[in-house]
């Protein structure tokens, strides 16, 4: 039995994590001894330019790490359709997936895809609410809520409700939104004038539907005049959300928090598991055998307990909508080999 590299990798990236999703791509994508093309997202590009002098600057072989910028719908369309391609790893909205699948369906090539994500956070009865609150905050606000695994929606019972929304405003009251660069701020603004507008448009749906609005809203923050013209939206939480909502079910990336009530934990699964999407999960709870037996009946493919660090030895990816194959330590670099049987060799 062999393991031996696909060939020729073509390593689409978003522009949310610039520096990570370039590196863990090529890492794993070179390690596994294949070559590679990256196109990096056309919003964010410096990072990948910084790793292509890197690479060059260490001694790796032309040829084998190749980058290219341009559009997505450019540039991509021909990497997803080239017949020298053995292989598409893209990350990015489920939509351009599809469009990349079938691209490479008629060579029926490899495509692996790391996707969207509508993350439930699983706030159990016993849990301390300082972790659950930090949790809620790190993994739903973090990055201005533009991660693909944020904690968009966290689920809490429906006694302790009040108590949760009243320590999750206060703790959002205590944080800077800001300059990015100033080492007190913890969210900057998104991407850009667009996301803005998509944020809002998500933010009005909630109130339109019905949801409480607890904090934060339409607009901007008050801000510095300097700051007036950043794309900064408001640390958002709505209460009151039911899980058929528009904000429950869709994609917000920017930071906006919808807080569903449960009764029992079986409901708190069975709404957790209610999404189309399934790529990351929390749990916070004071016993460590009922978290876990609570992780592992959710339909997502990474689960972090009690605020836990993310381990990149561990694998990256999701069930459903949220895309298919892993990242990440040997999972991600298995993803690049093909698997040879050599049967009745006599030496």
């Amino acid at each position: 039995m062999r393991r031996e590299p696909i060939g020729v990798c073509a390593l689409i990236t978003p522009w949310n994590y610039p520096a990570l999703q370039p590196a863990g791509k090529v890492a794993s994508a070179l390690a596994a001894g294949c070559t590679v093309v990256l196109k990096p997202a056309q919003m964010s590009p410096y990072s990948a330019l910084l790793l292509a002098e890197i690479l060059d600057t260490v001694g790796v072989p032309a040829g084998v790490f190749n980058l290219v910028l341009g559009r997505g719908s450019v540039v991509g369309d021909v990497l997803n359709a080239h017949p020298d391609v053995d292989m598409v790893s893209f990350t990015g909205s489920g939509p351009v997936a599809v469009g990349v699948s079938a691209a490479a369906a008629p060579t029926a090539r490899r495509v692996v895809t790391e996707l969207g994500g509508k993350s439930p956070q699983i706030v159990l009865p016993d849990a301390d609410l300082d972790t659950a609150i930090e949790t809620a905050v790190l993994y739903g606000l973090g990055n201005s809520g533009q991660t693909c695994g944020a904690a968009s929606r966290t689920l809490v019972p429906r006694e302790r409700l009040e108590e949760f929304l009243n320590a999750l405003t206060a703790r959002i009251g205590q944080l800077k939104v800001g300059d990015p660069w100033a080492e007190d701020t913890f969210m900057g603004p998104v991407v850009s004038a667009g996301q803005w507008d998509i944020v809002q448009g998500y933010i009005r749906q909630g109130i339109d539907q019905g949801a409480r609005l607890v904090t934060g809203g339409p607009g901007k923050p008050d801000l510095p005049d300097s700051l007036k013209d950043g794309h900064f939206v408001k640390p958002t939480v709505f209460a009151d959300v039911t899980n058929d909502m528009t904000i429950a079910r869709e994609e917000i990336f920017g930071p906006v928090m919808s807080v569903i009530a449960y009764d029992t934990v079986d409901e708190a699964l069975r709404i957790a598991n209610d999404s189309p999407f399934g790529l990351c999960g929390y749990v916070t709870s004071a016993d460590p055998l009922q978290a876990r037996a609570v992780a592992e009946q959710m339909r997502t493919g990474y689960v972090l307990i009690n605020d836990a660090d993310f381990d990149f030895n561990t694998s990256w990816g999701g069930y459903k909508q949220s895309g298919n194959g892993r990242e990440w330590a040997d999972f991600g670099i298995g993803e690049y080999l093909e698997t040879k049987s050599i049967v009745g060799a006599t030496a």
